[in-house]
């Protein structure tokens, strides 16, 4: 008789070696839902997906694979999946008594291609906004953009905004590219171990442990030989129970943190003053503004609420542990003034040569995009746009009701507050205010030096790929002696709240 599987303790299963549970066809596919990009086995029997396994062969993966690969089968063969258009014949728009009809997918692509030009017809075409996920096929978002072209509307959006790239322009902004600088497992160029290499992981702001969990799993077993991890994170996660040092500042307040890293390296001249010649361009208006405006480890402490001996100790730890990698995520990306602290992230990584190294660098988690098509230009004359609305606005128009990870409700004014708080402390003490892109005037020279004597940043996430040469880390900083608060350069009408029923 066979062995019940997990006869151990768990789940009993008899049914592993069911010849009705074994597929006719193996697809190797990857998974879309974040950037780590796990290789998949997906089984099919009977033209239906009865399996879905990791693939063992992957270095990174290991075989291992998270729950949403698990799910993909749930999903598309739910019965409270809508497999067809259904249009509303009663009720209002919102309604929990409003009732629909099925309809074919003719006549609801009509309906709307009619509604959509009515609109443009009637001069309404701002009104029509879209907001374009990361989860689509490839070539989605080209075909949409095309769409709103032809009708005139400037509204064609996608998350990024409310989403993570706040990191990847901070990445542009300083490096000249908006990726990770830096992937897993071994990297094609140099044959050497990439992010599994570093002997300092600093996690701002992700709980990797749940939302990337096989790429977090590589680094835990990487760590067995390279050692440390500090997370920083209000709440004690997942991942902060893995960490060897967990810290918890205030919400909202992990720029004033790393600023006071940023500015105690620097005073110590933890700095690596090598690199910072050859490559960082700015280094010394930036290390005149720290000191200048004090933000020390002191008055981080005052705003954070992390003790200032904490703070000071692991700015050493990550300056002199080299290779040091930084891991972020949404946890930065959805507060005010995300590129901000975005920006000091990427200062602290130039400052300290942990960019165009293995195991190093600023490795934002953003979206997915599964790629554009080159579609040929239009032959016709289009409408001429007019000026977009604002984020908020078109998160009105399009997703009422959604709820992201913050909501945006009355709780976000009392953040801004908070924000205009950190703001009136710093500026007390320097005039100039704190480091903000809307402050900044002074764009530094973008050329490279003519020789090279590292490895370059990687050109994309995920799996390490080639490298090319590192670029001049370019620090903006401001030159304006006026002070401009959070509010002032979000504007009054900046936080966007809940739209209300329609």
């Amino acid at each position: 008789m066979p062995d019940a599987r997990n006869s151990g303790g768990g789940e009993l299963s008899f049914t592993t070696d069911s010849a009705a549970l074994h597929p006719d066809t193996v697809v190797s596919t990857a998974c879309q839902f974040c950037n780590s990009n796990c290789r998949l086995k997906v089984g099919i029997r009977a033209g239906r997906v009865i399996s879905v396994s990791g693939d063992p062969d992957d270095p990174v993966q290991a075989g291992n694979f998270c729950v949403k690969a698990s799910m993909m089968p749930e999903l598309a063969y739910s019965s409270l999946r809508l497999r067809t258009p259904l249009r509303r014949v009663s009720g209002t728009k919102g309604s929990k008594d409003s009732k629909f009809e099925p309809i074919s997918w003719d006549t609801a692509l009509d309906l709307i291609a009619d509604r959509l030009l009515q609109l443009r017809d009637s001069g309404q075409v701002k009104s029509i906004a879209n907001r374009t996920t990361g989860r689509l096929p490839r070539g989605t978002g080209s075909l949409v953009a095309r769409l709103f072209a032809l009708l005139g509307s400037p509204n064609n959006t996608d998350v990024g905004p409310v989403c993570n790239d706040a990191g990847g322009n901070a990445l542009a902004a300083t490096f000249g590219l908006g990726n990770f600088t830096n992937g897993y497992g071994v990297d094609g160029a140099t044959g050497r171990e990439d992010l599994g290499a570093a002997k300092y992981f600093l996690f701002l702001g992700t709980n990797q442990a749940e939302t990337h969990p096989v790429t977090f799993d590589y680094l835990l077993r990487s760590r067995k030989k390279t050692h440390a991890k500090v997370v920083v994170d209000p709440r004690r996660t997942p991942t902060g129970a893995a960490a060897d040092t967990w810290i918890a500042p205030k919400p909202h307040t992990d720029f004033a943190l790393v600023l006071g890293m940023l500015q105690h390296i620097i005073a110590r001249n933890l700095h690596d003053k090598a690199f910072v010649q050859r490559w960082v361009l700015g280094f010394a208006e930036l290390r005149d503004h720290l000191n200048r405006s004090d933000y020390t480890p002191d008055w981080a402490a005052g705003v954070t609420g992390v003790p200032a001996a904490t703070i000071r100790q692991i700015a050493e730890d990550y300056a002199t542990a080299k290779p040091a990698a930084i891991f972020c995520n949404a946890g930065i990306s959805h507060q005010l003034g995300a590129f901000d602290t975005y920006r000091v992230l990427t200062f602290l990584a130039a400052v300290t040569g942990n960019i165009g190294v293995p195991g190093g660098g600023c490795n934002f988690m953003h979206n997915t995009w599964p790629g554009d098509l080159r579609l040929p230009e239009l032959t016709v004359t289009t409408p001429p746009l007019e000026q977009a609305l604002p984020v908020a606005d078109v998160a009105r128009l399009t997703v009422r009701g959604h709820h992201h990870r913050h909501r945006h409700d009355g709780r976000s004014h009392q953040v801004l507050s908070l924000v205009d708080q950190v703001t009136t402390r710093a500026t007390e003490r320097s005039p100039a205010g704190l480091l903000s892109v809307a402050q900044t005037s002074l764009r530094i020279r973008r050329s490279r030096p003519a020789k090279t004597t590292r490895a370059g940043v990687s050109s994309s996430a995920g799996r390490s790929s080639g490298r090319g040469r590192p670029r001049a880390a370019r620090l903006l900083m401001p030159l304006s002696s006026d002070d401009v608060s959070r509010r002032d350069l979000l504007g009054e009408n900046s936080v966007a709240h809940e739209a209300p029923s329609a």
